[in-house]
């Protein structure tokens, strides 16, 4: 599902799990905030830089200053993309080999096939955390509700996530008959939408108001 991981994402992770831990860090000033952006269901074409038709100025000149990714290592399932990107390491090594909605029973309880990040693989909010990030995530998470698996648990200060493939946009409701509730976490308790719940504006104004209240905070931050 998730095709392409936006390049500031890669390469954050890949630098991330090379990096030296005997060399000194740099200091707050030298420390850029990190926004990682993860967008499902898009195709390598779908974005402008990499031959959409779809005019989209602002991807197109972070592109132009940045740098742009033409071969990658992925899996074509959300679940399994997102355990990668966050850690750096093969899918199979994380925990979650696929999506836990299709794992049929001949795999269930096998290693690589918990559905849940393991506890020794690091996230890059592990990382980061470790070097004086702040760290926030909203959105899809899909890496497992259980105890010790929610983000919280894997390096993230605060968080509002949805695990499950998928959910309604307008109200809080399963979409698919995998569930039979939307299981929305905030700081690793059962969370509930506002009346008004719009899923792309409520996740977007949920990580600006986590920003808004650590204003005062001279920490870089990783917003994810």
């Amino acid at each position: 599902m998730t095709r392409i991981l936006l390049a500031l994402a890669c390469a954050v992770v890949l630098g991330a799990a090379a990096a030296d831990a005997q060399t000194a860090p740099p200091t707050p000033a030298q420390r850029p905030n990190i926004v990682v952006v993860l967008v499902d269901d898009a195709g390598f074409s779908d974005f402008e830089p990499y031959g959409g038709e779809a005019h989209m100025p602002t991807i197109s000149a972070l592109a132009r200053r940045g740098a742009q990714f033409s071969h990658y290592y992925t899996s074509p399932l959300c679940a399994p993309s997102r355990a990668m990107l966050l850690t750096g390491v093969d899918n199979h090594r994380t925990g979650v080999a696929t999506i836990p909605e299709v794992l049929p029973p001949e795999q269930q309880g096998h290693r690589g096939y918990t559905m849940h990040l393991e506890p020794n693989v690091l996230t890059i909010a592990q990382r980061l955390r470790g070097v004086g990030y702040r760290t926030y995530i909203t959105g899809k998470w899909h890496l497992g509700h259980g105890q010790g698996d929610l983000p919280n648990d894997h390096g993230f200060d605060r968080s509002f996530v949805l695990d499950a493939s998928g959910a309604d946009n307008w109200q809080e409701a399963p979409y698919m008959p995998y569930n039979n509730y939307a299981p929305w976490f905030e700081n690793g308790r059962p969370a509930h939408l506002p009346s008004d719940f719009y899923s792309s504006r409520f996740i977007v104004d949920r990580m600006i108001q986590y920003l808004d209240d650590d204003r005062n905070s001279n920490a870089p931050f990783f917003a994810y």
